[in-house]
């Protein structure tokens, strides 16, 4: 039988869940990936499938709402090609594509996964949508769904309608969690009424159900997660520009805002909490993060067996955790009886930094150390949060004309050093803090495991 050629953009919760989906079906479907900030698959390969699933992020900054990502990702996927776009954009978006890449049929299938439990949620929906954009559209949606899960509930809608369908859900859900959060403060107030009794006894009402009730979800007050703050915000932003009154969704957000905020400080410092755990959450989901690890741990091994050295440089934050790096494997970790390993961190010596960067140039000055200390088959760490630190990359230059071999620890989509070095992690955020968070992690996963090996 021939295989249908599935192809899938962006490897997240979501993209992950239609990877292990199709991966499951094996027998019937080849699959081809593409995500360019975990350096897996290229343009090309994706270019093999036939249809291709969408699961790029489409976040709310300081400047709205994004779909440059899905933009991109349009102009990179040839022509004749059909491609099911699994991202949230607003209503008119996929009629908008659809006319910008007219020889391309332009799909939607909102998701409706939560990230902890997304291979189950996909696996068993309670639902499969699909949004056309035109009459080819229409034609081949039918045969999407065929290849999708099967739900109890299944339609093909115009674009626009499942583009609402997924807003719709959104923001109830989270105007739902703001009202149960208010009942919860007048129980308080009555004293003497327990809320979760009072909630016991009134999801009872199949009318009513169940969900989102909870009020201290993983310790916080109010909406927060990946989802409902960004898309709740977006739908603000479509109803002021079409001159629609959502006074009660926005009312719902601002009384959110104070729930997770309840001192009228930027943020509530639990979600500082939150965004670091979400983000090495995404680590346990994906698995696709385990082969650079791997590849690391045993590039440090072979290095120390055959009496080697670790070379380790970064800038600010990245400086401090070279030199934390550094000192874990000279000194010790969790072990107290094993030998002391040879590291260096090439920003300790303040001496050779100062000299060199005042009669030089600062973006050699790691280069040139790695050029007098680094030896063929030593190992070269350089850290940069953004990829584009211009002396981690002119150090990495270096160490590889020299013999040595290479990682990065990188952050963002890995800069102009994804395809640097040797082997590398790329933390998938632009949160600089948050990025250098998962580098320790790094560091302390690294330093146990070589202890356990050596």
């Amino acid at each position: 039988m021939k295989k249908t050629k599935i192809g899938i953009v962006g490897l997240g919760f979501v993209g992950g869940a239609v990877k292990n989906w199709f991966k499951r079906n094996s027998d019937k479907y080849d699959i081809y990936l593409y995500d360019k900030y975990k350096k897996i698959g290229s343009p090309e390969e994706i270019n093999k499938a036939n249809v291709i699933f969408v699961a790029v992020p489409t976040p709310f900054n300081e400047n709205g709402y994004d779909d440059s990502a899905i933009r991109e990702t349009l102009n990179i996927i040839n022509n004749g090609k059909t491609v099911v776009i699994k991202s949230t954009v607003l209503p008119g978006s996929i009629d908008s594509f659809q006319s910008q890449h007219p020889k391309k049929i332009i799909l939607f299938n909102p998701e409706f996964l939560r990230a902890k439990t997304a291979n189950k949620d996909f696996v068993k929906p309670d639902r499969q949508i699909i949004g056309f954009a035109g009459p080819k559209g229409k034609k081949i949606a039918p045969s999407i769904l065929k290849i999708l899960p099967k739900a109890p509930f299944a339609r093909v809608v115009k674009a626009k309608e499942a583009e609402m369908i997924k807003y719709f859900g959104n923001a109830y859900l989270a105007t739902r969690v703001v009202f149960a959060n208010q009942i919860y403060d007048l129980c308080e107030k009555l004293k003497g009424v327990d809320y979760d009794v009072v909630k016991d006894c009134v999801v009872q009402d199949k009318r009513i159900g169940d969900s989102h009730f909870e009020i201290f979800h993983e310790g916080y007050r109010g909406y927060g997660g990946g989802c409902f703050p960004k898309d709740v915000r977006a739908i603000l932003q479509l109803g002021k520009k079409m001159r629609v009154d959502l006074g009660l969704i926005g009312a719902a957000y601002e009384i959110n805002n104070r729930l997770i905020n309840p001192n009228g400080k930027t943020r509530k410092i639990q979600n500082y909490f939150k965004e670091s755990v979400d983000l090495k959450r995404s680590f346990l989901i994906e698995d696709n993060f385990l082969q650079p690890i791997n590849a690391m741990i045993k590039m440090i091994q072979d290095c120390l067996a055959s009496d080697n050295k670790i070379l380790i440089a970064g800038n600010g934050g990245s400086a401090a955790e070279a030199q934390h790096f550094a000192a874990e494997l000279v000194c010790t970790f969790m072990r107290k009886d094993r030998r002391g390993y040879p590291a260096i961190a090439l920003n300790a010596n303040t001496s050779v930094l100062t000299a060199w960067a005042n009669d030089f140039e600062y973006k050699t000055v790691f280069a040139r150390q790695v050029e007098a200390l680094g030896r063929k088959s030593d190992v070269f760490i350089g850290i940069s949060t953004s990829g584009n630190s211009a002396n981690i990359i002119e150090a990495c230059k270096t160490a590889k004309k020299s013999g040595l071999k290479t990682i990065g620890f990188l952050g963002n989509s890995g800069g102009l050093s994804k395809d640097l070095f040797d082997v590398s992690l790329i933390v998938p955020s632009n949160s600089t803090p948050r990025i250098q968070e998962v580098h320790t992690l790094l560091t302390h996963i690294i330093c146990e495991e070589i202890e356990k090996i050596m």
